[in-house]
């Protein structure tokens, strides 16, 4: 055994950790509990403190301290040790015998979070973040569990409280800290400001339950100011390992047997206060693998409860095959209703219907069928049909198991009305290289449309690559509120960068290879690639010119969307007029209002000289 699981083993009463997790009562020269590995009514775990052991009588795991660790929270011995260090203060003689002031240094960056999460909090009552939160119906219990406070305004409120707090010698390395965990900006003219002030503050918690960064909301709407922040990457944050509410949901996920993810910090306030307890939320867009990893530990099941809207299918479909690899079966909750809701306001609007939701949620194989066949194509038409086809022949292409290849293969035969066999032959075909079967299009100029569909891609790379070089351009209200992508990936790396703008991050356009490794998503990562390469020819694009054509591809998006929606409206029409009494007139008065905005959107790109 190792000095350090030594010392840890000598120091730490194994009593009084598991108690953390599991309530015991005294018998005789043992503790006794409910085992936290199975099912039971009658306690049969026993904690012994004088032999500094465990053992289940039901299941028969036992074993010293570092197993218990290693067992319940699904990690190695390497992993276990680092756990017991941190909840013990204790340092691994293998991590800090080498730099020593590394500990230091992150033992009062710990000490410093922990002090302005106490500051901000006694501020809340009477404060507008507390006037804020009443009014959208969040009630004490759930501010009280999630820590929230309030950065007021002021410029010099940490500053006069540091002086208080810390002694002469500490407060230039408690400054430090502070700067580093983004608490604190540093002006260019000297001094420093509160990066959160006028904000709702959220603290983020590690999975051990300790304050590892904030996240911080706007109170008040302003232009080019973002809704939220959060801290950026720090000593003691890394914002891909981290689940928002993980260590306080972590015993209530246990519990269900499953977890339910959402978007945002306010969706997991909504779903806690209605007694929703096994609800964690990724600091982003999407999951990472390290994420997913964490997860794992407590749960292999979990249902994705995001915005309805596209952003949030998106990365529910994204989402996927992450889980998938890492171990993770999902279930998705796909909302029928046509307005466009987050998971706060349908808890705040009605619990029970938010339970139906999560309990309703359907499997991949049904979000699958969903997404391609419904939600992203018009399979009525032989080229969405084929379009279809070919992007859920990509999803089953990831599949390991026979088996559910099969089932897939099954079940989309019985969507579309086709025989299983044929389906399956195009998919044996397809996946060997020949690609024709699902690249053709409805008229017999094939090439016309995939042509069409590659200019579309381009034109939508070449626009995230407009924003990477020009951070100027996420400051353009204008823009941000009306893009839109067609393309998944394209979509995600947009939010995905814009949301790390609005945390304050900025990154050097000539060193993008470094921001790429934090996407920890290879075909991500491959994309961001692709474009940089692709469009290094637009070197010399000025930041007026770039503008100017993102301004064409919003008010083009605009147009195809129109267009969409009069070719629908058209072939309805056609129908109608074969029926007796002919075509109702809001159809046509609806496609002549369409026409004459195609007509004014098209005049707008005249305009916008190239």
């Amino acid at each position: 055994m190792s000095n350090d699981a030594k010392r840890l083993l000598a120091a730490i009463p194994i009593e009084s950790y598991i108690q953390r997790f599991v309530p015991l009562k005294q018998k005789g020269a043992n503790l006794w509990g409910l085992c936290p590995f199975h099912s039971e009514k009658t306690p049969s775990f026993s904690v012994s403190p004088s032999r500094s052991i465990f053992h289940c009588f039901g299941c028969g795991k036992g074993g010293n301290l570092i197993s218990f660790v290693m067992e319940y929270d699904k990690v190695t011995f390497p992993e276990a040790l680092r756990i017991l260090s941190d909840y013990s203060g204790i340092p691994l003689e293998e991590r800090f015998q080498a730099n020593p002031q590394a500990k230091e240094e992150k033992d009062l960056a710990r000490k410093a979070l922990e002090w302005v999460y106490r500051e901000y909090r006694k501020v809340l009552p009477g404060s507008p973040a507390l006037a804020y939160l009443v009014s959208r119906g969040v009630n004490e219990k759930t501010i009280e569990h999630f820590g929230l406070g309030y950065v007021p305004p002021g410029e010099s409120f940490l500053e006069q409280r540091l002086s208080l707090s810390f002694s002469l010698s500490e407060k230039p390395g408690v400054i430090a800290a502070l700067t580093d965990a983004g608490v604190l900006g540093e002006r260019e003219s000297g001094g420093y400001y509160q990066r959160f002030f006028g904000r709702l503050l959220f603290p983020i918690f590690n999975t051990e339950g300790k304050i590892a960064a904030f996240g911080g909301r706007i109170l008040e709407s302003k232009e080019n100011t973002a809704k939220y922040i959060n801290s950026p990457e720090s000593k003691l944050f890394h914002k891909k390992e981290v689940l928002f509410h993980l260590s306080h949901a972590r015993e209530a996920i246990r519990k269900n047997s499953y977890c339910v993810i959402v978007e945002g910090y306010f969706d997991v306030l909504g779903l806690y206060q209605i007694g929703i307890e096994n609800v964690v939320a990724p600091l982003g867009t999407a999951f990472t693998a390290s994420q997913v990893k964490l997860l794992r530990r407590f749960t292999d099941k979990v249902v994705l409860f995001l915005d309805s809207d596209t952003a949030g299918i998106d990365a529910a479909y994204r989402s996927l095959s992450l889980l998938r690899e890492g171990g993770i079966h999902a279930h998705v909750v796909v909302q029928n209703s046509k307005e466009k809701t987050d998971p706060f306001d349908i808890a705040m609007r009605d619990g029970i219907e938010a339970y139906t939701l999560i309990d309703s949620a359907i499997s991949e194989l049904d979000f699958f069928l969903w997404y391609f066949f419904r939600y992203k194509n018009d399979i009525s038409q032989i080229g969405g049909k084929r379009s279809a086809i070919k992007g859920y022949f990509d999803e089953v292409k990831q599949l390991t198991s026979e088996v559910d290849r099969v089932e897939y293969l099954k079940s989309a035969a019985s969507v579309l009305g086709l025989d299983t066999k044929v389906l399956q032959k195009d998919f044996s075909r397809y996946i060997a290289g020949d690609k024709s079967i699902v690249s053709q299009s409805a008229a017999p100029s094939s090439g016309v449309n995939k042509s069409v569909e590659k200019a579309k891609l381009r034109r939508e790379r070449e626009v995230l690559y407009l924003f990477l070089k020009f951070p100027e351009l996420w400051t353009e209200p204008a823009f941000l509120k009306n893009i839109l992508f067609d393309t998944p990936s394209i979509s995600l790396l947009f939010h995905f960068f814009h949301e790390r703008i609005q945390s304050g991050e900025v990154w050097d356009f000539e060193r993008m290879g470094d921001v790429m490794q934090i996407l920890e998503d290879p075909g991500l990562e491959s994309e961001v690639a692709g474009l940089l390469i692709e469009f290094s020819d637009f070197d010399k694009i000025t930041l007026p010119s770039a503008r100017l054509e993102v301004e064409r591809f919003v008010v083009q998006k605009e147009i195809e969307g129109l267009s969409s929606r009069r070719d629908a409206l058209q072939q309805k029409l056609q129908a109608e007029e074969r029926l007796p009494g002919g075509a109702p007139n809001q159809i046509v008065a609806e496609l002549t209002d369409l026409n004459a905005r195609i007509k004014r959107e098209e005049e707008k790109i005249r305009f916008i000289k190239r």
